[in-house]
């Protein structure tokens, strides 16, 4: 499911706001009138080694909507690169020949799981004629923990994983802020500037 806030800019230029709230408040944004478009994919979130991501489909993402803000919130998803190796290949193919179907199981791990309970992530996107301003919050157990902007399609490694993307070199001029960083919250704030 998505949402679809479309309006007109300061400048009379024609602005589409596309949130995909299932998948933790990812959003694209076009300026159909100076062809322009950004995508942005929210955070990657570091703690002990390991990486979780708002950036993660699930029906359990709560979703508040009003007139000129939207507010998604839920729980990180942990992300796992797996690593091949000749010998998980071919225990794969063992497999598949014994006809055994390994799809349900790999679903269930790997799509369909449960987010970590102890970080609560909060995306609030708020829009106008002159800006799209999103305020980002992590809440709970963040002690050592630190973010980055997830730039991609999805933080694992696939061989149809794209390396450029078009909107790389034509978006919006946009401002990101670290506003609080302490032992309980992490508060983010990314503003895109629509007149410019």
């Amino acid at each position: 499911m998505f949402i679809n806030k479309t309006f007109k800019s300061k400048n009379n230029n024609k602005i589409s706001l596309n949130i995909f709230n299932n998948k933790g408040g990812a959003f694209t944004i076009n300026n159909y009138s100076k062809n322009l478009s950004s995508n942005n994919y929210g955070w990657i979130f570091l703690r002990n080694k390991k990486k979780y991501t708002n950036f993660h489909f699930s029906r359990k993402w709560k979703t508040k909507i009003d007139n000129n803000s939207i507010e998604i919130k839920g729980s990180l998803f942990q992300k796992y690169e797996l690593k091949s190796s000749p010998l998980r290949h071919l225990i794969l193919r063992l497999l598949s020949f014994l006809n055994i179907n390994l799809f349900p199981f790999l679903r269930k791990i790997m799509i369909f799981k449960n987010g970590v309970k102890d970080v609560i992530f909060t995306r609030k996107i708020k829009f106008d004629e002159y800006q799209i301003v999103i305020y980002d919050q992590f809440l709970g157990n963040i002690k050592n923990c630190e973010i980055k902007k997830n730039r991609g399609f999805d933080v694992r490694h696939t061989a149809s994983g794209s390396n450029f993307e078009i909107q790389d070199s034509i978006k919006f001029h946009c401002d990101i802020k670290i506003i609080s960083n302490n032992e309980n919250e992490i508060n983010a704030k990314t503003t895109y500037f629509l007149n410019e």
